[in-house]
């Protein structure tokens, strides 16, 4: 059934998938000439009866002469899938969910990323995701601890940790630098909201949300929209180089401690 609403949805008159729900639904309600004898029944096909399941949920009427019927299915199932996503979101009390449903109160990409590329797609996205492998998800799926292994915190390592505290990483002052510099081309308004969209006074999920997001944030002059757009995607690759350097010094530390732990052991199974 979900991969009948995703093609569903994604359906349209110029993929194989509108015309396929098409042809079904004319064989299914209209004598077919020329059928072989042992076909005595009208077609069936089980995304044929999903097809009519939904049409019925949401109280469409399937027309053979009227194809508009598929308009209003793609955009009942749609509607029913945002609503169904917002509402899973709301009542997840992660802090991964917290954080996610700050920047995005729809389950569609955004353009920006569209044009993203490897590996920092990656990094962005794994970041993004509620399965990242921070010890704060390892420890509690292996029932192992959960505190980060790259500082002295004795805390955590979640998100937040990594984004804002964890003090194995470095780069955090240079990407304050670099939004610096982009800011400094720009007028005094503009500088004045990025630093309230970046500013500490904000709580931590707020603050992680901010960097993970690459939602424009609404123009304060829409006649600037053009330089407004220019200055936010500068930024947002600034953002997103900031992370693959972060995620890649992570798998590297990681590494580093693991080989420790491991030479640890070997000395002092030779005492």
């Amino acid at each position: 059934m979900f991969s009948f609403y995703a093609r569903m949805s994604l359906s349209n008159k110029h993929i194989p998938a509108y015309q396929i729900y098409d042809r079904m639904f004319l064989m299914r309600h209209q004598a077919q000439q020329g059928r072989h004898k042992n076909c005595k029944d009208p077609y069936q096909s089980w995304y044929h009866k999903h097809l009519e399941d939904v049409a019925e949920q949401f109280d469409v009427t399937l027309e053979a002469n009227d194809m508009t019927w598929i308009t209003s299915v793609k955009k009942k199932v749609q509607q029913q899938w945002y609503t169904t996503w917002l509402k899973a979101m709301q009542q997840n009390d992660s802090t991964w969910s917290s954080i996610y449903i700050i920047f995005k109160q729809q389950p569609v990409m955004e353009s920006y990323m569209k044009a993203l590329v490897h590996p920092v797609t990656i990094a962005l996205h794994k970041l993004r995701s509620s399965h990242f492998p921070f010890q704060h998800h390892i420890g509690r799926i292996n029932h192992t601890h959960t505190r980060c292994k790259l500082c002295n915190a004795a805390v955590d390592e979640d998100i937040v940790h990594f984004l804002l505290h964890c003090t194995a990483y470095k780069h955090r002052s240079s990407l304050h630098t670099q939004i610096k510099h982009v800011m400094k081309h720009f007028s005094v308004q503009f500088q004045q909201e990025v630093d309230n969209y970046f500013t500490s006074d904000l709580s931590d999920n707020q603050q992680c949300a901010h960097l993970l997001s690459r939602t424009l944030p609404t123009a304060v002059n829409p006649h600037q929209h053009t330089l407004w757009q220019a200055m936010w995607y500068t930024i947002f690759h600034k953002l997103d180089k900031h992370l693959h350097i972060v995620v890649t010094r992570r798998e590297a530390l990681l590494q580093a401690h693991t080989r420790n732990q491991l030479q640890q052991v070997i000395k002092h199974n030779n005492q």
